[in-house]
């Protein structure tokens, strides 16, 4: 963060290395919420890797607030609805 507390590039405007998805979600989630902060505030505690056979991607996350785990879970839409 600069001296005027603005992060030092602006993420809705950076080139990025993952696939649109990924992008797509960390940018929308960069308009309401600082996306570095939410990471550091909700470590993640599992993962299942996407991968082509099961087309989707899960994690849990513990809250630092407390409360109960936060799943996140994404995927191709017949994986995700079906699931």
């Amino acid at each position: 963060m600069s001296e005027a507390n603005e992060p030092d590039f602006n993420i809705l405007t950076a080139n990025a290395t993952s696939d649109a998805s990924e992008q797509g979600l960390l940018k929308a989630v960069q308009l309401f919420r600082d996306a570095e902060e939410e990471r550091a505030a909700n470590p993640k505690s599992f993962e299942v890797p996407f991968n082509s056979t099961n087309k989707y991607q899960l994690s849990i996350h513990d809250p630092e607030e407390g409360g109960p785990p936060l799943l996140v879970f994404k995927g191709a839409p017949e994986r995700v609805i079906g699931f």
